[in-house]
């Protein structure tokens, strides 16, 4: 009994101590992707964190939003989904990357393709 109530504290600092040590990453970032004819596209995210579970959108041209799937924060490694569709064809792009202050180093990779494109996203004050 007396090791229980001793290891109930010590778990409850770890788990607060692992969820104030993710990144902060809610809000807007804003970042270049050159594309495969060689024509640098904006990029922007809105994000928000919630502990480990990362969600929001995807802002693309003329403001189209798309959701994020399957997004991930550890730490400082951040991971998700854009599924983007254009003219009935589907494209899946996997993001990952690492968070440091105010800068998201991210490699994104459609899938199927051998292809890696690298970015970094900027926080929008």
């Amino acid at each position: 009994m007396h090791l229980r109530t001793i290891s109930l504290p010590i778990v409850l600092l770890a788990l607060a101590v692992a969820s104030a040590s993710a990144a902060d990453v809610s809000g807007k970032w804003k970042g270049q992707i050159t594309g495969r004819d060689g024509q640098v596209r904006d990029v922007m995210f809105d994000l928000r964190a919630e502990r480990e579970k990362l969600s929001g959108n995807y802002v693309g041209a003329q403001g189209r939003q798309v959701a994020i799937t399957d997004g991930k924060l550890d730490g400082n490694d951040i991971s998700f989904v854009v599924t983007l569709e254009f003219g009935g064809n589907t494209m899946k792009l996997n993001y990952r990357g690492m968070v440091s202050g105010d800068e998201i180093k991210m490699k994104v990779q459609r899938e199927g393709a051998s292809r890696v494109n690298e970015l970094t996203l900027k926080r929008v004050p």
